[in-house]
């Protein structure tokens, strides 16, 4: 009897805990909600790519001339050119594209920033048997860089399924923006550090920029 009674207490206590923890982050999840909505509403997206590039045209010397008092009359001695200023050239090219929102079935949306469209599609049967090997970065919502862009090989395991449901859908060259809901993400448990303080909320939706460089 007093077992059951434990039992009881546990099962209130769990239930508790759950409902606080989901309202902690209800707003992160509204948040997230909201936005993949408004997301679809607009149907388009600006995709921006920046790229810098600096010319050195040159190298300006300033000569200074040390001098000695010889006979009372001043000789330059040791000329010494020193820089003075780098000509440079910095040119800003901006490539900009108005790219259509699309959704997947499970609900994940998808831009497309360029397709190879000589590239090669993954093929599978056993996605779990497969990888790939991508140039990605992950950001928030908001614009915040998670992780920032890295090439990596992404095994398509079972437990990562938006990987499965998008890169079957690219070409090897291609580039996409993936807006991908909390529950193919890290889901309402989130992602914590070693203290237990939490870098991924839970019910966060996460933004990827994926390049799918190769099939492995």
């Amino acid at each position: 009897m007093k077992n059951k009674f434990l039992l009881i207490i546990f099962l209130v206590s769990l239930v508790g805990f759950t409902v606080s923890c989901s309202k902690d982050y209800y707003d992160t999840k509204k948040a997230g909600e909201d936005f993949l909505a408004t997301n679809l509403k607009k149907g388009s997206v600006d995709l921006y790519q920046t790229k810098y590039d600096t010319t050195f045209i040159g190298t300006f010397f300033i000569p200074r001339y040390d001098s000695i008092k010889t006979n009372n009359v001043f000789v330059r001695i040791d000329t010494v050119m020193i820089p003075h200023d780098s000509l440079k050239i910095t040119s800003r090219q901006v490539f900009y594209k108005n790219a259509a929102v699309n959704v997947l079935q499970n609900g994940v949306q998808y831009a497309v920033y360029w397709t190879d469209p000589n590239g090669a599609f993954l093929q599978f049967t056993d996605a779990g048997n497969l990888s790939i090997l991508a140039k990605y970065k992950i950001s928030f919502i908001d614009g915040t860089e998670f992780k920032p862009e890295s090439t990596e090989n992404v095994v398509l395991a079972s437990n990562i399924t938006f990987w499965q449901s998008v890169i079957p859908k690219m070409r090897v060259g291609s580039k996409w923006r993936v807006w991908v809901p909390y529950s193919f993400a890290y889901g309402s448990d989130g992602a914590q550090n070693a203290d237990k303080t939490y870098n991924i909320d839970p019910y966060t939706v996460l933004v990827y920029d994926i390049e799918l460089l190769k099939l492995n």
